[in-house]
């Protein structure tokens, strides 16, 4: 992000860790920002590749269509929300003799929409591993954590030297169109770099923040609400409408995100839910246990009554995502992805011109 050396040793200092940071963690950076990208709008891309629109929430129908998709082969582990047309839901199957799972999908109406393959990946799925964790578990997910800082430090020596200076600020953010073609390439390297700093620093620290979540947690004393279920035994009579009814009944504005069924070894339905105000625009954290044999309310997980220190903890994904500020700050992201992209690229540019 500057137009010429400058003769200071401490701007040659800066230039030189910021040219070589580049290049030394460009592979991952392209690949964060890439499929950052992609992943943007994938639910609402996915969702409206096949057929049929939104429709309201019908409880009775839905739960009619979910238990009948079981049967002496077949049982349902659980159901969530798809993300991408409201009140779609992707149902779990677990065919008993093979011990194998798959996903069918069905709408708020108990329609059945889909049905995938057997231990099929999607294409949002496996990108969503290879952003998240390189396709290499916990360590992938310390190169991603390490890699995004070095980004955001990287970040932050660009806006530092592009502040450097007497320049006007009408001149660092819109450079002329006169002089020779290496200095009108600095010149716009550094203006784009300024137009979306900040906010590619706030997005990539939440990235980062996202991936040590559980260590920040623990220095900061707020670890995640948790239910302790009862002893295991055998899963009683009440019914998934009944445990979606109690839970909508409890958090009347809330919406159904989805509902994991009991087991001999955890006997009780747990349905999550979407408070209005919760960061998460798509997948809320609000969830109700109920006891699956006497319909009785064991607990609930309410993250409006958390700390506040949790409530921001449970805010660094939504806001690396944007989805914190809906749809805008969705787009917002997007345009901070292609951003970097395009820094990305012109200081390739910029360096292979200095090579020659």
């Amino acid at each position: 992000m500057t137009q010429s050396k400058s003769k200071r040793p401490g701007s040659q200092a800066i230039l030189k860790v910021h040219k070589w940071l580049s290049l030394a963690a460009l592979a991952f950076w392209l690949v964060q920002a890439g499929t950052g990208l992609l992943l943007t709008f994938h639910r609402e891309i996915g969702d409206r590749l096949i057929a049929g629109g939104g429709v309201p929430l019908n409880v009775p129908l839905l739960s009619q269509r979910v238990e009948a998709l079981q049967n002496d082969a077949v049982h349902v582990r659980s159901f969530i929300s798809t993300g991408g047309i409201r009140e779609r839901y992707k149902v779990t199957l677990i065919d008993t003799p093979e011990d194998l799972s798959r996903d069918v999908l069905v709408d708020g109406q108990g329609r059945l929409l889909h049905s995938f393959d057997k231990e099929g990946r999607t294409w949002a799925g496996t990108l969503v591993t290879l952003h998240e964790s390189l396709f290499a578990g916990e360590v992938g997910r310390w190169i991603v954590g390490i890699s995004g800082f070095l980004l955001f430090s990287n970040l932050g020596l660009g806006t530092a030297l592009a502040l450097r200076g007497r320049m006007k600020w009408h001149d660092r953010l819109v450079p002329g169109r006169v002089g020779k073609l290496k200095l009108r390439m600095f010149a716009w390297h550094r203006a784009i770099g300024l137009w979306a700093a900040v906010p590619a620093a706030i997005i990539v620290l939440a990235g980062v923040f996202s991936v040590f979540e559980d260590g920040i947690r623990r220095l900061l004393s707020a670890p995640v609400s948790e239910f302790t279920a009862p002893r295991a035994g055998p899963v009683g009579g009440v019914m998934l409408e009944d445990a979606i009814s109690t839970s909508l009944h409890l958090y009347a504005q809330a919406r159904l995100v989805a509902v994991t069924f009991p087991t001999d070894e955890r006997p009780v339905w747990s349905v999550r839910l979407r408070q209005p105000g919760e960061g998460y625009e798509t997948f809320g954290r609000t969830t109700v246990y109920i006891d699956s044999t006497s319909g009785k309310i064991l607990g609930t997980l309410d993250p409006m009554r958390d700390r506040f220190t949790q409530r921001m903890i449970d805010l660094f994904y939504p806001v690396h995502t944007g989805e914190v500020f809906g749809i805008a700050g969705r787009l917002l992201v997007f345009a901070t992805g292609s951003w970097l992209v395009v820094m990305l690229g012109t200081g390739i540019l910029l360096f292979s011109s200095r090579r020659r």
